[in-house]
């Protein structure tokens, strides 16, 4: 907040910092000294802030200013287009994932993202097929997964669908992708070398404070991860969750601003499939260099008993595009059809334990009231007292 004081303008508040640093950028990109800033920012600072900044706060504010104008100034903004080498369009996994840009997957929690980023991990370190499509290009893929542990569900879910582990690296300590986050990432990338990067779940790594539904701030999200993939020559793939409103448009059903189907050359989303109910389809939305590749169906394997290395087991392809898929089926499951789902998935291998499934159905997101409306729409069956179990009807 600013106001008027003896003839002369307070700023107040957080305000202090925003307009000496708006200032300090002004100034050095209208091409003065460092001295010849630093002095005039010292003046503004004493007689305008109220109260002036802190000696530490003063000298971040002007370190932070005075090298984003200096990136400005120093940047190529345009070159002739005759600079430019033709260069074909390449892909790891065509046309799914394109190298130098940016891959999204969209998709309700639970429907399989996850397993298919850990698919096309497999396929890219092993040289492998995802699904009926090859692999292009062999290499490392580091894996921004901040939800699945790495010993008891990334390792056992790779090893199973013989990934080369010695060419997956996963983060250890998360951090928000923010400019010193963005900072992090040039570096791992720079010293690992991956050819694919995967960011799972998007509004994990988001930082805190940037609105998603804002086209600018989505917009500004994305833009140095798009410089990342360009600059290394990789692939980046995106997992993000579906909004709660419904749409008939597969692109409008990814939560936030539409600017994030518009930033990416490729966009894929995860569907029920139309008549069998435990498969999934992978429909692919949006392709800007090649035709859009056919709908497969797939479904997930369920691992025995406690165990984590479930999989993805193809199906065949799906004659539905996308939208049609997203018309037709309304991808936009309630809080009931999810723990329907995840309920019969759980007890499809047998009989479970009462409390370890009401835990697993706990740690999937689904309440106790959702579990028995669930479950009575199941008809489950199930025992009375300590060790009782459950189980699906014949």
């Amino acid at each position: 907040m600013s106001g008027e004081t003896k003839g002369h303008l307070q700023i107040k508040g957080k305000n202090r910092r925003h307009e000496l640093h708006a200032a300090i950028m002004d100034w050095r990109l209208r091409g003065m000294s460092k001295a010849q800033v630093r002095s005039m920012a010292e003046l503004l600072d004493t007689t305008a802030n109220a109260p002036p900044l802190a000696d530490d706060a003063f000298a971040d504010v002007f370190k932070q200013a005075w090298k984003e104008a200096s990136e400005i100034a120093a940047a190529e903004h345009f070159k002739d287009l005759a600079e430019f080498e033709t260069l074909p369009v390449e892909y790891l996994i065509e046309p799914l994932v394109p190298v130098g840009c940016t891959t999204i997957i969209d998709g309700n929690p639970g429907m399989g993202k996850s397993f298919l980023s850990l698919a096309m991990t497999a396929a890219i370190t092993s040289m492998g097929m995802f699904g009926d499509l090859p692999v292009a290009r062999q290499g490392r893929v580091l894996l921004l997964n901040d939800e699945d542990d790495p010993s008891r569900v990334l390792r056992p879910r790779l090893e199973a669908i013989g990934a080369d582990i010695g060419r997956v690296r996963v983060i250890h300590a998360p951090f928000e992708l923010d400019e010193s986050g963005v900072d992090i990432l040039r570096r791992e990338i720079r010293n690992y070398d991956p050819t694919l990067v995967v960011i799972d779940p998007l509004t994990n790594f988001m930082p805190s404070g940037v609105d998603m539904y804002r086209p600018n701030e989505a917009n500004a999200f994305m833009r140095p991860l798009h410089r990342l993939a360009k600059d290394f020559d990789i692939g980046i793939l995106i997992a993000r969750h579906l909004r709660k409103q419904a749409s008939d448009t597969a692109m409008h059903m990814g939560q936030g601003s539409m600017a994030f189907g518009g930033a990416v050359r490729s966009g894929m989303i995860v569907t029920p499939h139309p008549t069998q109910a435990r498969w999934r389809v992978l429909a692919h939305y949006k392709a800007s260099y090649a035709e859009e590749a056919v709908s497969q169906a797939f479904e997930i394997g369920t691992p025995p008993r406690g165990g984590a290395a479930a999989r993805v087991n193809w199906r065949g392809p799906v004659e539905m595009s996308a939208n049609e898929l997203v018309a037709q089926s309304s991808v936009q499951e309630t809080m009931l059809d999810r723990a329907v789902r995840a309920l019969e998935d759980y007890l499809a291998p047998g009989p479970a334990k009462a409390r370890d499934v009401i835990e697993a159905m706990k740690k999937k997101g689904v309440q106790e009231r959702t579990l028995d409306r669930a479950k009575k729409k199941l008809g489950v069956i199930s025992g009375h007292g300590p060790g009782a179990k459950w189980k699906l009807p014949n």
